[in-house]
């Protein structure tokens, strides 16, 4: 390694398969921080190869052989640096972690790995799940990959007394927003992979975790059950990992309506990890489950309490989840309009409208409370910004209408139904409600125009 007062220099490590889709996008991420691209690919028939040129890449083959750590560990036997990176293709460097890189890269004469902060984007392209992996370590010789999918570079680290430390850096994941034939492959693959391990290691926790993990994501709670106990019972986690076992097992009892149960893995995880997400939440859903709204209440007041404290810093478990403000706070404000707290209810539907101004969910609350309590002025406000939304549920509308209708605000109703009209110009109820309507506020020369194309239609 370099000396000391040396620059410290850093190799990008990837394998890849097929990502001329991936590709170009992650390379472009990392390309002003990198000083060595090496790039190991497994056997593609794509345009990787000529992509990864494009980016000055060091281009490698390996033939694939079941086995991602043989594949990484080939990957960094190439690198030059002082430091090496590894990230897969459906990855991307956040531009804000790029400062942090400089902080971290410094000297070292022992084994050092930094862990990266992973916000993987569901499938809806807007939630994320949080989780972290060493993904930064010094090129020290003897550290190497290990495990046959789901690889890790920490068990080779451990057995040289090496260092383990946090890290700013964060990454988008998008590979589980995929969908098709690329997704059913890589569930294939995967599943292989995952099953061969268990038989190889039965009695290694990761692999056991990373089986459960995959049939929990291919909606098989039962057979995920199995060996997310298996895993716990072998005691190999550090606190962080076991928190989120916890919590993914307390997830799928839920599944298996095993409510109790759910609810006692998951006090053990916030009891283990307090700042976390994914507990809170799961404590909620139990709740709901239970039909305790109080209780559900204030995990919500919680989960929200730590959602802000994890985005301010950072989550303690090894996966959790982000949930956007603006839902809790429109679930929240739910509840307590559900139980007759309005006053609360407003204020939360406030909040979240503040946060995500174009949800309609949260702007028909708005308009239900401002009609209950007669501020006709706000409703129409906000009853306008819904029509500028292109909203189309004619029968919301027709539901506040009738709300207004029975608090004899004739004239607000009318405005209502004249929206609904001009959607749906031919609906006679709408038309005879109208006709009602005018009549009610003595202009029975409009109640007689619409009376004429009443009898027209029919």
């Amino acid at each position: 390694m370099k000396k000391a007062k040396q620059p410290q220099t850093l190799s990008l490590c990837m394998i890849v398969k097929n990502e001329e889709r991936f590709l170009p996008d992650c390379l472009e991420s990392v390309k002003d921080i990198v000083d060595q691209i090496v790039i190991v690919d497994t056997g593609s028939e794509d345009n990787t190869v000529e992509i990864a040129k494009r980016y000055g890449a060091e281009v490698h083959y390996f033939k694939w052989c079941d086995d991602f750590s043989a594949a990484r560990n080939e990957s960094i036997k190439y690198a030059t640096g002082d430091w090496i990176l590894w990230m897969d293709a459906d990855e991307r460097l956040l531009p804000e972690s790029i400062p942090e890189f400089k902080n971290l890269m410094k000297f070292e004469s022992k084994p050092v790995i930094y862990k990266i902060h992973i916000y993987n984007i569901k499938k809806n392209g807007k939630n994320y799940s949080l989780s972290n992996a060493h993904r930064l370590f010094n090129n020290y010789k003897r550290i190497s990959f290990s495990g046959r999918i789901h690889e890790q570079i920490s068990p080779s680290v451990a057995k040289l007394k090496g260092v383990e430390r946090d890290s700013n850096i964060s990454l988008h994941h998008i590979g589980y927003s995929l969908e098709g034939k690329k997704a059913e492959e890589k569930v294939k693959r995967n599943q292989k992979l995952l099953e061969k391990m268990v038989r190889e290691f039965p009695n290694n926790a990761y692999a056991h975790y990373t089986l459960a993990q995959h049939y929990g994501m291919l909606d098989k709670p039962e057979k995920a059950l199995v060996h997310y106990h298996k895993a716990y019972n072998l005691k190999q986690f550090e606190p962080d990992m076991t928190a989120s076992l916890l919590n993914i097992m307390s997830g799928n009892l839920l599944k298996l309506n095993k409510v109790e149960e759910a609810l006692e893995y998951t006090k053990k995880s916030t009891s283990l990890k307090p700042i976390q997400a994914s507990g809170y939440y799961l404590l909620y859903k139990i709740s709901v489950a239970k039909k305790e709204d109080e209780k559900a209440i204030n995990w919500l007041q919680k989960l929200l309490t730590m959602t802000k404290k994890i985005q301010n810093s950072k989550t303690t478990l090894s996966s959790d989840i982000l949930i956007n403000e603006d839902k809790i706070l429109l679930t929240l404000g739910s509840l307590y309009y559900k139980n007759g707290r309005i006053d609360e209810a407003l204020e939360c539907f406030k909040k979240s409208s503040q946060k995500n101004p174009d949800n309609t969910d949260v702007i028909k609350r708005l308009i239900e409370i401002y009609i209950r309590r007669g501020n006709f002025q706000l409703m129409q406000e906000y009853l306008t910004k819904l029509n500028n939304l292109t909203y189309d549920d004619l029968q919301y509308l027709n539901s506040i209408g009738t709300l207004l209708i029975q608090q004899k605000k004739f004239r607000e109703s009318i405005k209502i139904y004249e929206t609904i009209a001009l959607r749906a110009p031919n609906d006679e109820d709408v038309l005879k409600r109208l006709i009602g309507l005018y009549g009610k506020v003595g202009n029975m020369q409009k109640a007689n125009e619409l009376l004429t194309i009443l009898r027209k239609l029919n």
